[in-house]
């Protein structure tokens, strides 16, 4: 599961600069950097969601 947000996560940012590269301006650039922003903040959520709780007994804070 970890690894499937990740991959989206990536393709998302990576889909993000494409977009604001190759789409030339106007409101379908808008909607395209959006929907790819919402994709993003989603992974991050589902990731931040799915961390390792027991990190504070290995040692890590």
């Amino acid at each position: 599961m970890r690894s499937l947000l990740w991959l989206v996560l990536s393709l998302a940012v990576v889909g993000n600069v494409f977009i604001g590269v190759a789409v030339s301006g106007g409101l379908t650039q808008i909607v395209l950097s959006s929907v790819s922003g919402l994709c993003v903040l989603a992974c991050g959520i589902g990731l931040y969601v799915t961390r390792d709780r027991n990190g504070a007994d290995h040692g890590m804070v």
